[in-house]
């Protein structure tokens, strides 16, 4: 689909990632502002889409905000790696390193930002 190799040059391994964030981005059309979507798309990049989904719906079972990250789907991402949590009926795919993966979208969304202002 991305066409790249571990042989494939830089430029295309650049591109090819570029194309699967995008296409992780795009997943996420129901998170109507930007930036919590950029955050939905590197924690599914770092833990896989079905992981971040199972957050967002225990988010939504304990009234907090599906389609916020921080502090919502963030708190929920955390508890999946809590046998009371992946056990909940509204979780598919299981158990997840979800304090890995919060600390990965803080680190890596940071960065976004920083770079972000280098190009204004």
């Amino acid at each position: 689909k991305y066409k790249v190799y571990p042989s494939s040059s830089a430029e295309v391994q650049i591109e090819g990632g570029m194309k699967y964030l995008l296409t992780i981005y795009n997943l996420w059309s129901d998170v109507p502002n930007h930036d919590e979507r950029v955050k939905f798309t590197i924690a599914s990049y770092n833990s896989g889409t079905s992981h971040v989904k199972d957050a967002q719906r225990l988010a939504e079972k304990f009234d907090l905000d599906p389609k916020k990250w921080d502090e919502n789907v963030e708190v929920m991402m955390k508890n999946l790696s809590k046998r009371q949590f992946y056990r909940d009926p509204v979780v598919k795919s299981g158990a997840t390193r979800g304090a890995h993966t919060a600390k990965y979208v803080k680190t890596v969304y940071g960065r976004f930002l920083s770079y972000k202002g280098m190009f204004r």
